[in-house]
């Protein structure tokens, strides 16, 4: 294959993130999904550049041959997402945000490491080298949320629409979408899962508490979840012994109660 790596550049960043100070690496490729159009900001390729590099989720910036730069946030990339490279004399260039600044001995040498900043998780990830250029693989895309909980547990979150179902039927759900109906481990997931949605979503955990019952009082089967910081409303119920959230807060409520109007689904990231 004729070498089509012919242009790096290191723009190295004032901040740091993961201890490490970001750069950015210019190659002569192009973003596979992305027809040359008039997309974009008729901009100069060094303010492209520099403008994704001081933008904190971005992670990406692509000049087309028309001139146009687009720069792409780490949560705009559904599943997988590619660039290939291509010649100098093709017009098209990507510049990837990576972790480092010291400049690769070689072109197969060149690894593009960073991090996933959303929700201050800082989650790393790195691009895989192709025979045609680099894919990267994104394990919670929007609309999922992601979130730390410690040094070792990282999750993926995100709300399914769901009317109608009982508890056990909302966890089925999850199940058929390769996920676990998941527990809310802390406030922060509390609040960025109930910013939105009207009514009560079907979450991990099962009780049988009665009354004031606290997060020891919890179960859960995800996998992930150990404990909470939680206080439920126990809504007046007698027979209330699951867990669902809404308004910015827990409920419980009976577990073939079938108002909820959705279920949180996810999965702890490797």
């Amino acid at each position: 294959m004729k070498l089509a790596i012919l242009l790096i550049f290191f723009f190295i960043g004032p901040g740091v993130i993961s201890q490490d100070e970001a750069s950015m690496v210019e190659i002569y490729a192009k973003v596979a999904s992305e027809v040359p159009s008039t997309r974009g900001s008729l901009i100069p390729p060094a303010t492209c550049v520099t403008n994704c590099l001081n933008n904190t989720y971005c992670i990406l910036a692509y000049m087309d041959t028309e001139g146009y730069c687009l720069n792409y946030n780490y949560s705009d990339f559904n599943t997988t997402f590619e660039i290939v490279t291509t010649l100098n004399t093709d017009g098209f260039s990507v510049a990837v945000k990576i972790n480092k600044v010291t400049c690769p001995k070689s072109y197969t040498e060149l690894e593009f490491t960073y991090v996933d900043s959303r929700n201050d998780v800082n989650y790393p990830f790195q691009w895989t080298k192709t025979e045609t250029g680099w894919t990267l693989l994104n394990p919670c895309p929007e609309p999922g949320k992601i979130f730390r909980r410690s040094e070792t547990v990282v999750v993926c979150l995100q709300i399914y629409s769901l009317t109608g179902k009982i508890q056990s039927e909302a966890s089925a759900f999850c199940e058929s979408q390769g996920k676990k109906m998941s527990g809310i481990a802390n406030a922060n997931e509390k609040s960025v899962l109930t910013n939105g949605p009207a009514g009560t979503m079907w979450v991990d955990g099962t009780t049988t508490c009665q009354s004031k019952c606290k997060a020891a009082d919890y179960t859960f089967t995800d996998g992930y979840t150990n404990t909470t910081e939680m206080d439920p409303n126990q809504n007046g119920q007698v027979r209330a012994y699951c867990l669902t959230i809404g308004a910015g807060s827990f409920w419980v409520q009976d577990c073939s109660n079938t108002d909820s109007i959705g279920v949180v689904c996810g999965s702890r990231l490797p």
